[in-house]
């Protein structure tokens, strides 16, 4: 195993002299790298790939496709896109088409275009996530993310958003026990780009789903589908624009949250369990005024 250096003038992967088990650096360059990038997907995995901030490039893109690599064995099984700039465009490929940990935390433009990134962070700049992508755990703490629509029941097994903005197409596994959503800080928007097809749920298998939005500055907007469980304590949430009848099986919900509670409620469909299957903490009344 070794680190190799790709010099800042590198625009073909293909004689790059990378090997299976490497740590492999992007330390500088403001090039853009069109060939080669298939070049690293046969191997089993690569340690590490890093993107420093002195790297403003762009890797792969439109008309070139996707850097693809397998990141799933060896001490820190990572892919670390800290650059300064550009754009990433990679793909999880090779005999796994698995990248265990992402990471984004600098100022270019990441975008995720294939296979499973079982972890992926988000603390700046933009994420782009493809609907070919399966990511089963998100954390974000600021930036900006978009994932699209993904077919099956592959939403998120846990996802923990604390700053920035969210638009996701996709909601909980709703095969997975016990997935979680947990809103603490950020705006966070969970809907279709075609509001006439399948929505997203809050749901888990055996009706294991939660969502939560905790504290005030958490929102979420939500044009999904039914939720398991819903709690809201000081936060926001608007079903305002809802494009089908719901059904919240559970709701918790705090008295701060009980004086944002008229957005609960849409004009033109119905939010059930709202004034029954509830429980409401500190608040004047036990009543939700909807």
């Amino acid at each position: 195993m070794a680190t190799v250096y790709i010099p800042k003038s590198t625009t073909d992967l293909t004689s790059s002299g990378v090997a299976n088990g490497d740590d492999v650096v992007f330390g500088e360059g403001s090039q853009t790298v069109t060939n080669g990038l298939t070049a690293w997907s046969g191997f089993a995995s690569l340690n590490t790939i890093s993107f420093d901030r002195r790297f403003t490039g762009t890797v792969g893109g439109s008309g070139f496709g996707s850097l693809t690599v397998d990141v799933d064995a060896g001490a820190k099984k990572i892919v670390n896109y800290a650059a300064g700039g550009g754009a990433l465009f990679i793909s999880a490929a090779g005999p796994n088409a698995l990248i265990e940990r992402f990471k984004q935390i600098g100022s270019g433009s990441a975008n995720l275009t294939g296979g499973t990134f079982t972890r992926v962070e988000q603390g700046s700049g933009n994420l782009n996530v493809n609907g070919s992508t399966v990511v089963p755990n998100f954390f974000q703490s600021g930036g900006n993310s978009v994932f699209q629509y993904i077919v099956g029941t592959s939403g998120f097994q846990l996802a923990r958003i604390s700053g920035g903005t969210v638009f996701s197409e996709r909601g909980l596994d709703s095969d997975f026990a016990s997935p979680l959503l947990q809103i603490s800080g950020g705006d966070v928007t969970i809907a279709r780009v075609d509001s006439n097809s399948t929505v997203p749920t809050g749901t888990g298998s055996t009706a294991s789903g939660v969502i939560e939005v905790l504290g005030p500055n958490a929102k979420l907007t939500w044009r999904g589908g039914n939720i398991d469980t819903l709690r809201i304590f000081g936060g926001t949430v608007d079903f305002t624009g809802i494009t089908q009848d719901i059904t919240i099986t559970n709701l918790f919900i705090d008295g701060a949250a009980v004086g944002k509670s008229k957005i609960l409620t849409s004009r033109f469909f119905t939010v059930t369990n709202l004034t029954t299957n509830r429980t409401i903490y500190g608040a004047e009344s036990d009543t939700i005024i909807l």
